[in-house]
Formats: C-alpha cells, structure tokens, sequence
C-alpha cells in the first residue's frame, strides 16, 4: 500500500504508510497541528467526513495546510538532534500499532536522514510549500 500524493501544481510523489505516517507525525513533533482534509470528489455528502490524512481515499489539503506541514518538516530537518525526534516518533507510532494490532512486538523504525531520503522530503516541501494536494 502507498499513499500518492498529487499537488495543485501539477506535481505527485507518493510515499509507503509507514512514510506517510513518519512524515506526518514528524511534522506533529515540530509543531504542525492537523486542519482535517476535505472530502474526496466522490464522498457521499449525507455521511459527515472525517477529515483523516490517513486512509488515502482522494481527501484534500488546502495550500495553507500543506505549507503549514512543509514549515514543521524544514524546521525539523534543520534541528541538529533531528534523530532523537524521529526516534521519539517511532516509539509514538509503534505504541499506535501495538494498540491497533494488540500485537506488543510490533514496531515502526525511526526514519533515518539518509541523503536519498532528505532528497525526497525536500521536494515533497518545495511543492508543499507552493500548493495544497490531494491524497489518494
């Protein structure tokens, strides 16, 4: 499973669950506080949406939202103990699928900022930074 994101500009990248997540709740560490989506196109208007980021099923984030998002991630790639915060991030989602599973061994790795990995957040911040997206 993966997450595809597509930008108002044009632009898509897409990341695994467990990237999205990451990214997300990295952004949550510094400071990014989440809006709610907007319904897909195709949601049935008598059922309430739920505004979640996750499951991917074609949901809206404004450009304000998004450059929000884009602002926590760049001040948390420019944090010298960056990787103690993807640490404490990977021990809040593992904790999340040790619940949702009742599986207590279950674990997410910490993100690591390996060069092709930072490559790829910068970009998804460029465009963040430039427009809103839609997931799906």
């Amino acid at each position: 499973m993966s997450i595809d994101v597509t930008f108002e500009n044009g632009k898509a990248t897409f990341f695994s669950n467990v990237g999205w997540a990451n990214l997300l709740a990295f952004a949550e560490e510094y400071g990014w506080t989440a809006a709610r989506t907007g319904a897909p196109e195709e949601w049935d208007a008598r059922e309430p949406w739920p505004g979640h980021y996750d499951p991917a099923e074609g949901q809206k984030i404004t450009a304000d939202d998004a450059r929000r998002i884009a602002e926590a991630l760049r001040k948390g790639l420019n944090d010298p103990d960056r990787q103690v915060a993807a640490n404490r991030v990977a021990a809040k989602l593992s904790g999340e699928l040790q619940s949702a599973t009742s599986s207590p061994n279950a674990t997410i790795q910490a993100f690591r900022f390996e060069e092709r990995a930072l490559a790829y957040w910068h970009e998804f911040i460029l465009n963040a930074l430039e427009s809103g997206f839609s997931i799906g």
